[in-house]
Order: structure tokens, then C-alpha cells, then sequence
């Protein structure tokens, strides 16, 4: 009897170290979850607590008097400084001349071999609770110039003011930098009839926010019409100073029609725009966004010719933690109102040039550090200028389809995998292929606020 009580207390022994041995285990196992969870929302709220920064200021400033060796209400604070490089290699069945055609924007991958995208040097402070400011500095191979320099207003509730040198808030593309491209370059339509650079230029915008259940803003800017950008108004030329195109096209405007010195006389001259957006959370998962944009101001053919420009954007996405799909696209109308000119001693009669253009960006991951896409994108117009339109790369039918694969493991790092396929009148209705690889790195803290 007494060894049968022995056995049992050392078998109920061995049991308990067991159990206990596993229970140690899983709790280890429960600890460095909830340690990798409580890390993950740190950095969660470390990027939430840097947009509200951007947006309204410091959220903890109330709970202190003196910030930055100053007291009282009004504090100067620098929230960002950051570089960020976007350099290419690849290759293409075009020459380097031909390419120049090609790729319309000059942040593209322009030639064979290696091209320096750019290289940005970006700084934003706030001067609480007044304004919050932004200034973009961009070299690449070519060239060092100031991308944007602006004021926001902080202190009006549903209204912003804005004022400096900026991008034109026309449509969903132009106002983003290239390194918030999804896609290695720039869409045909954007690049012909807004501008290589973007079109962009010193004046002032005011944007409300309608008070309703979805996301509503009304956006009206005023700008000068003739910064260098502006190829549809007042601009200098197609290239904007980058390499020998400007040589090129920089005495005309588009079609070929000649340019006159055009000053601006009154505020008629003046480039006005406006967009109304909306945004909709449909369910948890899918959201969607809808804007109408308008334009309109001088050209540079004469003391009545005028542009106007239209166009609509929509885009509709799936998200659900790392995965995601979307769908966007945009579409751009320009009506140029040409006067009559004369060009090696040919008159020029009073015409209307019409183009448009549009893409559809179709980009998803099923997994994190991935995503995949594909762009299509076509570009037309009707009437012809002094140059034919089928010999004219900024005017000619054309269409491009780009695949693309990326992998992003950081928000920080990126490297792009993209192929185009160009179909175009001014290479004789040939077809072009390239291929680019583009690596972009950001160092230090970078978030624009749109």
C-alpha cells in the first residue's frame, strides 16, 4: 500500500512539472505577442500623432507653456526634413532621341542606361496656430529648381487658405510628387495638356469643406498663367528649361503655332481653376472618390487666344489589412482657342485646337511588400496647327500599356519593375518597347498633405 501511494505521488508530481512547463511556454508565447502588438500600435500612433501635427498642430501642447524657448500660444515648429531619391536603369527599342517623344515627363526614365528621376529636399514647419508651411527643392542631372514653397492656413475650421508657388489641384495626378506615383512615369494626357513639370504656379487657393456624411471639398485657385509650366496657357515651352528641346519648342506654343510676347494686362490674364471632390466609405472595406476639374486662361498665340481645360477622375478601392485592390482613372479635355499668327511669312488663321487624353490604372497585392498593375492610356486630338498632328508627339494618336510589379517591404524603400508599350503616329505608326527599374529611398520624415 505504501508503495502504491509512493507511485502515485510521483507520477501526480511529473504530471504538475508538465503542465507547468507547458503553461510557461504558452504564456512566453502570449507575452511576445502582446509585446509585438503593443509595438505596432506605438508606431501606429507615432504616425497618427505626425498628421494631426501637419493638419492642427502639436496634440500635447496645452499640456505645457513653453516650447522651443518660447512662451505663450503662437509656436514655431519644424516638423519635417527629408531627402528623397528616385534614380532608373533600363532600356529601350527607341533611341535616345526618340525617347525624349516618348516619355513626356521629365521626371521620367528618358534614355538608355541610368537616369537620376530626381533628388528632393523637402522641408514644412508650423507657425502654430496660424499656418503650417511646405518648400520642395528638386535636382536631377539636368537641373536644380524650386518644386514648391506655400502657406496653409491652420486656423479656420472647414476652410483652408493657401499661398506661394504650388502644384495645380487639377485632377488626382497633377498635384502629386513623382515619388507618390504608383507608376514610373508620367501619363500621356497629364503630360501634354497639363505639363511635363506638372503644371503649377505662384498664386493663392481657397478650399471649404461642406459639412456632409461623406468627405466634400470645393477648391478655387487663381495662379499667373505664364510660369514655365503652364505649356497650355502662358508657359515657355514643352520641356521647361530641360536639355535641347527647349532650343526645340521653346518659340512655340501648341501645334507648332508661334508665339507672341503676351503680357498680362488685367486679372483676366490670370489662370483661375477650380475642382470639387468627394470621397464616400462604402462598408468597411471599399471606398470610393469622384472629382470634376476646370480651367481656363490666356495663351500665348495672341491678345485674345484662350485655353480651357476639363476633366474628370474617379477611383474605387478594396482594402482589408496588407491586401487591396483599385481601380482609377482620369480623363482631361483641352479646347485651344489659337489666334492668327504668322510664321515665315505664312498667315496663320484663327483655329481652335481640340486634344484629350485619358489612363486607367488598375494596381492590387494579396500579399504585404508587393503589388502589381497595369495603366492604359490613349491620347488624341482633331484639327491640325502649323505642325501636322500625326508628326506632332505632344498631339498625335498614341497609346501606352504598362505592366509594373513592385515590392515596397518599407514605406521608406521601394523598387519598381515597369514595361511600356507605346503605339504611336509620329514613330510611323511603330510600336516601342522599354523597360525600366527604378529604386527609390526616402530618409528621414516625409508625409504631403493633399
Amino acid at each position: 500500500m505504501f508503495r502504491l501511494v509512493c507511485v502515485c505521488l510521483i507520477v501526480a508530481a511529473t504530471s504538475s512539472s508538465t503542465l507547468s512547463a507547458q503553461d510557461a511556454a504558452q504564456w512566453d508565447e502570449v507575452e511576445m505577442e502582446l509585446e509585438m502588438r503593443d509595438r505596432r500600435i506605438k508606431q501606429l500612433e507615432e504616425r497618427v500623432n505626425h498628421l494631426w501635427e501637419h493638419l492642427h498642430g502639436d496634440p500635447h501642447a496645452d499640456e505645457h507653456e513653453e516650447h522651443d524657448g518660447h512662451s505663450g500660444d503662437v509656436r514655431f515648429r519644424l516638423l519635417d526634413l527629408s531627402l528623397n531619391i528616385m534614380t532608373a536603369f533600363g532600356t529601350s527599342t527607341s533611341t535616345n532621341d526618340e525617347l525624349r517623344g516618348l516619355q513626356l515627363g521629365n521626371h521620367d526614365p528618358r534614355r538608355r542606361g541610368f537616369t537620376l528621376q530626381q533628388a528632393e529636399l523637402a522641408f514644412a514647419g508650423a507657425l502654430e496656430p496660424f499656418f503650417a508651411g511646405e518648400a520642395y527643392l528638386v535636382a536631377t542631372d539636368e537641373t536644380v529648381e524650386l518644386e514648391e514653397a506655400f502657406l496653409r492656413s491652420l486656423f479656420l475650421p472647414w476652410f483652408e487658405l493657401k499661398g506661394g508657388y504650388f502644384f495645380t489641384e487639377f485632377g488626382r495626378i497633377n498635384k502629386l510628387h513623382p515619388h507618390e506615383w504608383r507608376f514610373m512615369d508620367q501619363s500621356i494626357a497629364v503630360g501634354r495638356m497639363l505639363s511635363p513639370e506638372g503644371m503649377r504656379g505662384v498664386g493663392g487657393r481657397a478650399a471649404f469643406s461642406i459639412h456632409a456624411p461623406w468627405h466634400s471639398r470645393w477648391l478655387l485657385t487663381v495662379q499667373n498663367a505664364d510660369d514655365a509650366s503652364m505649356v497650355s496657357f502662358l508657359g515657355e515651352g514643352h520641356d521647361h528649361g530641360h536639355g535641347h528641346e527647349e532650343e526645340e519648342h521653346g518659340e512655340e506654343t501648341v501645334g507648332g503655332w508661334p508665339r507672341t510676347d503676351r503680357r498680362v494686362r488685367n486679372i483676366g490674364d490670370l489662370l483661375y481653376s477650380f475642382r470639387w471632390e468627394n470621397a464616400f466609405d462604402l462598408g468597411e472595406h471599399f471606398r470610393l472618390e469622384q472629382g470634376i476639374s476646370f480651367a481656363t486662361g490666356p495663351n500665348a498665340t495672341g491678345e485674345t487666344g484662350r485655353t480651357w481645360l476639363a476633366g474628370g477622375d474617379l477611383m474605387f478601392e478594396w482594402r482589408k489589412g496588407d491586401a487591396f485592390a483599385r481601380i482609377e482613372g482620369e480623363f482631361i479635355y483641352r479646347y485651344f482657342q489659337a489666334n492668327r499668327g504668322e510664321h515665315e511669312d505664312e498667315v496663320l488663321e484663327p483655329t481652335v485646337l481640340g486634344d484629350w487624353g485619358w489612363y486607367v490604372e488598375m494596381t492590387g497585392s494579396p500579399v504585404r511588400d508587393f503589388y502589381f498593375g497595369v495603366r492604359v492610356g490613349h491620347a488624341s486630338g482633331f484639327r491640325s496647327g502649323e505642325e501636322l498632328r500625326q508628326e506632332d508627339p505632344r498631339r498625335d494618336n498614341r497609346w501606352r500599356i504598362s505592366p509594373i510589379v513592385a515590392y515596397h517591404p518599407l514605406d521608406e524603400f521601394a523598387v519598381t519593375l515597369q514595361y511600356n508599350f507605346d503605339h504611336t503616329q509620329h514613330l510611323g505608326g511603330e510600336t516601342s518597347h522599354s523597360v525600366w527599374l527604378g529604386i527609390r529611398v526616402l530618409f528621414g520624415v516625409h508625409k504631403h498633405i493633399h
